[in-house]
């Protein structure tokens, strides 16, 4: 390990974990300490990259391949948003599947839809800062800038494809470990889609620092506990 990696298990939000195990032995029942070194090896399981890793890729449809499959158009969904004092901007996550969508654009000259309204009140739509993204690549966006959520983005993006003359299943272009809750999306409101993700994010090295908890492998443990819930909620019919 380096010097970065020490000070990131030193320091909080990591750095509270050592505080816990304190208490643990600091603990005066039984009953108690239980209850501490529960929560400390949930901490520590959830925050380890390769665990987290494994937990978002657990949800992804297949091993990653990207199968040649058609088309009628590309459908993007919504990420995130960055805000700073210069503005708005497309987060990461939404940079990532504007790159990955505008890609696949430029190879088979699919049409572009981008959808997803605004996170909160007076922010502006994300679908209108990513498509400002795509107009950087030389790309023209189709925008859908209602969507509150994944079963929105396929509601209304479909609606828009048929407005606009588009016939045919539509390429949904979003993470992998978004792709499975937004094909039963699809499924519910009957849009026809066809799975075009972001390639999986590899494994970390099996060194002892993918075992110790991250505050990367913190955020990515909640996107995938956010994501399988989503699946269940929309698997027992709950989409809007």
């Amino acid at each position: 390990m380096n010097r970065t990696d020490i000070a990131e298990l030193l320091l909080p939000p990591v750095g509270l974990l050592w505080l816990l195990l304190v208490a643990i032995f600091m603990a005066h029942t039984r009953r108690l300490r239980a209850l501490l070194l529960l929560v400390f090896a949930a901490l520590w399981i959830l925050g380890s990259p390769m665990i987290s890793r494994m937990a978002l890729r657990s949800l992804a449809l297949s091993d990653g391949a990207q199968p040649a499959i058609a088309g009628a158009a590309l459908l993007v969904l919504g990420g995130d948003v960055s805000h700073d004092a210069n503005g708005y901007e497309a987060g990461a996550a939404s940079e990532a599947r504007v790159r990955e969508a505008a890609r696949r654009a430029k190879v088979s000259n699919l049409p572009v839809i981008v959808s997803g309204g605004p996170l909160y009140p007076d922010e502006p739509a994300v679908a209108n800062l990513m498509a400002q993204s795509f107009a950087d690549r030389g790309i023209e966006a189709l925008v859908e800038d209602r969507a509150k959520d994944t079963c929105e983005n396929l509601r209304y993006g479909a609606a828009l494809a048929r407005d606009a003359g588009i016939e045919g299943p539509l390429l949904v272009v979003t993470h992998a470990w978004h792709m499975r809750r937004a094909m039963i999306a699809a499924e519910l409101v009957g849009a026809p889609a066809l799975p075009a993700p972001l390639p999986l994010e590899a494994l970390p090295r099996k060194a002892i620092r993918a075992f110790l908890p991250s505050p990367r492998g913190w955020g990515e443990s909640y996107w995938a506990l956010h994501e399988w819930l989503g699946v269940l909620t929309y698997r027992a019919g709950l989409c809007r």
